[in-house]
């Protein structure tokens, strides 16, 4: 959960669309993220590492 949040956040934050992907892959891996509880069931280290990067 914690590598598919992260790997997730950096495509976003180098540019990627929430639907590119030649085999969709973002919107595969926002919807596992979706349903296995979000970025919120993610350790607390990865939480704030998002809190960091997305400042």
């Amino acid at each position: 959960m914690l590598s598919t949040v992260l790997n997730y956040t950096a495509l976003r934050l180098l540019g990627e669309s929430v639907d590119d992907g030649p085999d969709m892959s973002m919107p595969k891996a926002r919807k596992w993220i979706h349903d296995h509880g979000g970025a919120t069931m993610i350790p607390i280290l990865g939480k704030v590492w998002l809190s960091v990067t997305i400042l």
